[in-house]
């Protein structure tokens, strides 16, 4: 009998705040192939980075530009499908305890209003396993170093 093995992929990483598609038929136009049939507008050049990077999962395309800015921890994520489109109407600042939170409350849209410092004692044990997990990626990378001289 032959035995079926199965491989999950881990999931991919959230794409950076700034990532975004100028147009919100991206998404739709990316499954329908435009990223391919129409890459200088789709996903754009290092110069001028496409209408629908985030569409098309070519942020790397645009990462230049933002390389100074900090990307959100993993548990620092929307509660609501909506709220991207919210905070760019300017609902973090107008609704500021259901979009935000308060110190003793995290509220539904950490990342689209950029307040997960605000929170993140809250999530001292996620914080944690993270910044371990990033200082063993140091350590093997620089033993990978290394064993490579």
């Amino acid at each position: 009998m032959p035995i079926s093995r199965f491989i999950q992929a881990p999931a991919p990483a959230p794409a950076p705040l700034w990532c975004k598609d100028a147009n919100p038929l991206c998404p739709g136009w990316a499954e329908e192939g435009e990223c391919l049939a129409n890459p200088t507008w789709m996903v754009g050049t290092r110069e001028h980075p496409g209408q629908c990077i985030r569409a098309c999962g070519r942020c790397d395309v645009a990462a230049h530009l933002h390389a100074g800015e900090k990307t959100p921890p993993p548990w620092c994520e929307d509660a609501a499908p909506k709220c991207e489109a919210w905070a760019e109407t300017g609902e973090c600042a107008a609704n500021a305890v259901w979009m935000v939170g308060t110190r003793e409350a995290p509220g539904h849209c950490l990342r689209s209003c950029n307040a997960c410092e605000l929170v993140a004692h809250l999530y001292k044990d996620k914080v944690a396993e993270e910044e371990e997990a990033q200082a063993e990626r140091r350590r093997a990378a620089g033993g990978a170093a290394a064993d490579g001289a």
